[in-house]
């Protein structure tokens, strides 16, 4: 496979999940929101910048930054929605 189709098939998740993100924080304004938003975001830099080797490890530490954002951010939402 070439280096574009790859760098699609990483970006292309990490942009969408960078304005899922944007989007809960917009609404939300929380700090897992937050944490979401800027996690993915980070990581989409990371894959645009993929030239360095320390653009792997921000990558990296975007992608679980922005995992856990997101987990905390539905977790709290169920127990805010169940009674």
């Amino acid at each position: 496979m070439s280096f574009a189709v790859l760098l699609f098939v990483q970006l292309v998740p990490h942009v969408l999940l960078t304005a899922v993100g944007i989007g809960f924080f917009g609404r939300y304004r929380t700090l897992p929101t937050a944490l979401a938003a800027a996690g993915f975001l980070v990581a989409v830099i990371s894959d645009l910048a993929n030239a360095w080797a320390v653009a792997r490890w921000t990558g990296l530490a975007g992608v679980w930054v922005g995992s856990i954002g997101l987990l905390w951010h539905l977790l709290n939402a169920r127990k805010r929605h169940v009674t």
